[in-house]
């Protein structure tokens, strides 16, 4: 055999070696990969949140986002605590036909514009879905033009402090009666959209609930913030107090809050009741089933009654304070206030029988609002029932820090107001 013979037998067998030897690994590789085995990545694997996760973290995100507007709105209207405090110590003077300081009365005015100028700069927070940031923007303006509405109901009152035109009355409880339509429709909005992203209200450091409407004003005194005002024949104003929120708001909550009725749009006056309530509804003061129906606290006389009946059978007493929409008569077969309005029918009543709030809540419930108004220094419940009714529960504790904790449940109320809205 020459040298090239031999040479070239060597290199094939050479070839077919390391072929053969190729041929192994890739079967051992191949048969390790069957067996479950992964080949070592040249970097660590990323650990990623799975998709509930991340949707709940997004959702957590933006309820701290609402909460902080919310707290934003609350804060710019809060300076104007004084002076609408002020403002209704003057206006209640009108109970005694004296006039109020018009001095006072401007300076509400005053801080009332600045009021609905802070709120027109508070931002909107960056990282809400579009849908919730062009409802929180809504809210906002609603929120700034129930301020204008309170501005110009002062203006209204100045008017009539220099003028005495009953007009002018009307004019300051309209704009007023607008400013808690408003602030009701606002922070129902902002309360409505915490619900939807899962916030606990009972946990919140400062209530929902301040709604920025007054609470149950003073036993003299008519609202220069809130309330819902007319004109006497002889041209002073009488006025209601709006819902608590949310604020306070203020407001709030166990459902979603439900916007106020506009004022142009009035809902349709329900049938008068008869003047004495069956007899399974006056046994029970918080009756759920009387209070639809417009009676409250075991008193025979229902919501829009003739208020001649309750005269007819208890006698007429003096008009002892001006609120709810009209005058208030106490009457003491009964321990509780009667408010006439329009057409002497009968618009609310308080009930002034001291209960503790456990007692409320374990017979109707979680309120649809609580919290304290910190225009009014107190702490409220707010139910909604049929037919525009609502109930005013204001306990007898109070305090200036619109972010101290709920009173105990063992706190008695100070009044419970059934009104027709």
């Amino acid at each position: 055999m020459n040298k090239n013979a031999v040479l070239g037998s060597t290199v094939i067998i050479g070839l077919l070696i390391l072929i053969g030897v190729l041929g192994y690994l890739l079967f051992q590789k191949a048969q390790g990969m069957k067996a479950g085995e992964k080949p070592a990545a040249s970097n660590p694997p990323v650990e990623t949140q799975s998709p509930a996760a991340a949707n709940g973290a997004k959702q957590e995100d933006q309820a701290n986002l609402v909460l902080a507007f919310e707290q934003a709105l609350y804060a710019a209207e809060r300076s104007a605590s004084d002076a609408k405090k002020e403002a209704d110590q003057e206006i209640g003077r009108m109970n005694q036909n004296i006039m109020p300081d018009s001095a006072v009365i401007l300076n509400a005015y005053n801080q009332f514009s600045k009021v609905a100028e802070k709120v027109r700069k508070i931002p909107v927070p960056a990282g809400l879905d579009p849908d919730m940031t062009a409802e929180l923007e809504k809210s906002r303006e609603k929120y700034a033009q129930a301020y204008d509405h309170k501005a110009q109901g002062m203006n209204a009152l100045m008017d009539y402090i220099n003028t005495t035109k009953a007009g002018s009355a009307v004019s300051y409880g309209d704009h007023i009666k607008q400013a808690d339509a408003l602030l009701f429709e606002s922070v129902g909005t902002v309360i409505a959209m915490q619900q939807k992203l899962g916030v606990d209200f009972s946990k919140k450091e400062t209530p929902a609930q301040k709604t920025q409407t007054a609470a149950q004003e003073p036993a003299s005194s008519p609202s220069a913030g809130s309330s819902e005002a007319s004109a006497s024949k002889d041209g002073s104003a009488s006025a209601k107090p709006a819902s608590p929120s949310t604020d306070k708001s203020t407001s709030s909550s166990a459902a979603a809050a439900k916007p106020s009725p506009s004022p142009s749009a009035a809902p349709k006056p329900s049938p008068a009741p008869s003047s004495a309530a069956p007899a399974a509804q006056t046994q029970e003061p918080l009756s759920i089933a009387g209070m639809k129906k417009g009676y409250f606290g075991g008193i025979e006389f229902g919501l829009g009654t003739d208020f001649k009946a309750v005269e007819a059978k208890w006698g007429k007493v003096k008009q002892d304070q001006h609120r709810e929409g009209g005058a208030g008569y106490l009457y003491k077969p009964c321990n509780c206030s009667f408010f006439v309005g329009k057409q002497n029918k009968i618009s609310a009543i308080e009930l002034n029988t001291p209960m503790t709030l456990q007692k409320v809540i374990d017979r109707l419930g979680k309120p649809w609002q609580e919290g304290w108004d910190p225009m009014e220094d107190s702490y409220m419940l707010v139910y909604q029932f049929s037919g525009n009714k609502e109930l005013y529960v204001e306990t007898q504790v109070t305090t200036n820090n619109p972010d101290a904790p709920p009173p105990p449940r063992s706190a008695k109320t100070a009044r419970i107001t059934l009104i027709q809205k």
